[in-house]
């Protein structure tokens, strides 16, 4: 019978969590491709979605977060020019 060392009894653990950690990001990709990712009600949701879903999946918009509604009005602004009432709509 051989005999396993701690390390090699550990090996498979690590080798587990690293695979489910990749199966997990390849799913949220597909979720993302497919519209699985929903954003939340909202009145510019649609807006929102067409703007910013033209280039992003829904899964990154949805998973960002530590702005605030100027600095988000900042960084999409630098990103695609719209009228100020969208642009106020899609930040808030």
């Amino acid at each position: 019978m051989p005999m396993y060392t701690r390390a090699a009894m550990k090996t498979p653990s690590i080798l587990s969590i690293a695979a489910a950690l990749v199966l997990s990001m390849l799913s949220a990709d597909v979720r993302s491709q497919t519209g699985q990712v929903p954003l939340p009600d909202g009145p510019d949701r649609e807006l929102v979605m067409v703007t910013c879903g033209e280039c992003y999946g829904l899964n990154v918009i949805r998973n960002s977060w530590g702005y605030s509604r100027e600095g988000w009005q900042a960084l999409f602004s630098s990103m695609v020019a719209m009228p100020d009432i969208q642009a106020s709509a899609v930040a808030d």
